[in-house]
């Protein structure tokens, strides 16, 4: 017969007779920070992150060697926590680079400053005014900007050109350490579980740097650079986010812009890689360009 006291606290045991649930839980959530601290060892080897990751809970899936782009058939929806495929994967092209789903473990607030994007002057801003407590990991990316970790929110993505920074939630992924490209390499820089505080508030935050958003009297169409582009597909909602590739993709032909900006765009906001890439064919294909 089991025992009916927890054998850890000594309170009434859970229906397998072993400890009680509180205790579980308390093991599982002490024995994911261990694992998460130790995300700075994890800036070598490729496969051996790939599979520490997974057993940290982060959903992970390959990228093509020396980009951002999914290598799979589905993209970031063959992201799996499963051990042995993850093995495969890595076994057979261990060049590839590691994607990371965002929205289960953690958040990532984006911080760019490739093309002189401000992103650093913006979290700056935002620091001094406390918007970035809570922030318990960061990561340096191939363009000299950051990846900061927060609790998940159950936000989407977010694009703010403006400022340089964007937002990784629910549907969204990014690239991880020790992933390459041509500009250099993903690096943890530290992760401390232990400061695990509120999400980052993305309203609040550009509330903060832009001033409250105005309400449209009627709709205002983007510059039409490629940055402006790219912000308007940013902030379209999920269910208009083909058509605003599809728009953002025709202006970007008829410039003779590289659409390779949106794909991109597209791709990291949750658009299905190859979803994406047939909707900017066909753009080009309405629109007779090959950019």
């Amino acid at each position: 017969m089991p025992d009916p006291f927890c054998g850890r606290c000594g309170g009434p045991a859970g229906p397998e007779g072993a400890w009680c649930d509180s205790c579980i839980r308390g093991c599982r959530e002490y024995t994911l920070q261990l694992d998460l601290q130790r995300f700075p060892e994890l800036n070598t080897e490729l496969e051996w992150a790939a599979i520490f990751y997974a057993r940290a809970g982060v959903p992970v899936f390959p990228l093509r060697p020396g980009s951002k782009v999914p290598a799979t058939k589905h993209g970031k929806d063959d992201a799996t926590t499963d051990l042995r495929v993850i093995r495969s994967w890595w076994r057979d092209h261990p060049q590839h680079n590691i994607g990371l789903v965002c929205g289960v473990i953690f958040d990532v607030l984006d911080v760019d400053i490739k093309d002189g994007r401000p992103g650093y002057e913006s979290i700056a801003r935002l620091r001094i005014a406390g918007h970035l407590r809570g922030a318990w990991g960061s990561a340096i990316t191939p363009t000299g900007g950051r990846h900061l970790l927060y609790m998940p929110s159950s936000e989407g993505a977010h694009v703010d050109r403006a400022s340089g920074l964007d937002f990784r939630g629910v549907g969204s992924y990014v690239a991880a350490a020790p992933s390459r490209t041509d500009a250099g390499t993903y690096q943890w820089e530290f992760c401390d579980p232990g400061a695990r505080g509120r999400p980052f508030n993305w309203c609040a935050a550009m509330e903060h740097l832009h001033g409250p958003k105005p309400r449209p009297e009627h709709r205002t169409e983007p510059s039409g650079d490629i940055g402006g582009l790219v912000g308007f597909l940013g902030h379209a909602q999920p269910g208009g986010r083909n058509d605003g590739l599809f728009w953002a993709a025709n202006r970007a032909v008829e410039k003779g812009l590289s659409t390779d900006e949106l794909l991109a765009t597209a791709i990291s906001i949750g658009t299905p890689t190859r979803e994406a890439e047939q909707t900017i064919r066909s753009a080009k294909n309405t629109s007779g360009g090959s950019a």
